[in-house]
């Protein structure tokens, strides 16, 4: 059970922006790898690093900046943009219900932030520390 939720945490990349209508990152592809730790888990997980195609209109809307799941059980409050620096809430609901607050700091061809967050399920209680860096790598193909 603890596998599946760290597998859905793991795939929240991060979008970053700034506010409408004035770019913070460069448009083009981005490598990013996450790093998770969480309670209670026997080993360490690996890293894992994707790459995204970032839009110039994907990047100009400042709400781009929260991450992305398929899990329509989670939701994002009290996002503010402040200079360059994004932080919101998270909250997902389910049998394994998570409550967090994430943050990430965005330049021209990089990024870092993370996410601390509490995961409740029936197992039990678990603190979950998820940090991410991104880097831009070149244009999209």
């Amino acid at each position: 059970m603890k596998y599946p939720l760290a597998t859905l945490l793991l795939s929240l990349a991060p979008l970053g922006t700034a506010t409408a209508g004035q770019n913070i990152m460069q448009p083009g592809l981005w490598e990013i790898t996450t790093e998770v730790e969480m309670t209670g888990m026997p080993m360490k997980m690996p890293p894992q690093t994707t790459r995204h195609c970032y839009t110039a209109e994907e990047l100009s809307n400042s709400r781009n900046a929260v991450p992305r799941s398929d899990d329509s059980n989670c939701e994002i409050m009290n996002y503010r943009l402040e200079g360059n620096t994004a932080s919101w809430e998270i909250r997902c609901h389910g049998p394994s219900a998570m409550q967090g607050k994430a943050h990430m700091t965005m330049e021209a061809t990089r990024y870092t932030g993370g996410m601390d967050a509490k995961i409740s399920s029936p197992a039990g209680d678990m603190q979950m520390h998820n940090r991410w860096q991104a880097r831009r790598i070149g244009d999209c193909r």
